[in-house]
């Protein structure tokens, strides 16, 4: 608990992005210069000082990251330490930046942390997939994208009631 107090005051008010990303077999890619600038803009309109940039391990290196910012990597879902190393950088942010719905913003909420949406869409390529498995993976996606709607409108609002009521279902804070 020391060393994070110690981080957080020397990293200042932090903000942690959490883009879409690959998995397994599903790729999703944006534009990352989109995405780079427009977390730029939004950290030096909210205050955050510094920007840790969790990348995921099977997305391609990252071009263009303004060299004060942080890259992380939490590694594999496999990895024992994943869900731990996810907590220790929502501990040193103050903030979180995501264009998808995803486990990383239960976690954040959780941790009361402010959520902001990155409005920079992703697209997904499910080409290495067969037939039901894709079809299941665009159900899914379609899904997310209603939800993340909701979510970017209700941030936008700033109805902190309606964004907790959103996520509810499927992390229970109630």
């Amino acid at each position: 608990a020391e060393e994070i107090a110690r981080l957080r005051k020397s990293l200042g008010p932090t903000l942690l992005v959490v883009l879409a990303h690959s998995w397994d077999q599903v790729e999703r890619r944006m534009d990352q210069r989109a995405c780079i600038a427009a977390v730029a803009e939004l950290a030096a309109a909210q205050g955050y000082r510094s920007v840790i940039w969790l990348r995921h391990w099977k997305d391609p290196q990252l071009e263009g990251l303004p060299p004060a910012w942080i890259v992380a990597c939490n590694g594999h879902r496999s990895n024992p330490w994943f869900l731990d190393a996810m907590r220790t950088l929502l501990e040193l942010s103050d903030g979180l930046v995501t264009n998808a719905f995803g486990t990383h913003l239960g976690y954040a909420a959780c941790f009361d942390r402010r959520l902001h949406w990155l409005p920079v869409v992703a697209e997904q390529d499910l080409s290495h997939l067969g037939g039901a498995k894709a079809a299941e993976e665009e159900a899914e996606w379609a899904e997310r994208a209603r939800l993340s709607a909701q979510l970017s409108e209700r941030l936008a609002q700033a109805d902190a009631p309606g964004v907790r009521e959103l996520l509810d279902p499927y992390w229970g804070f109630e």
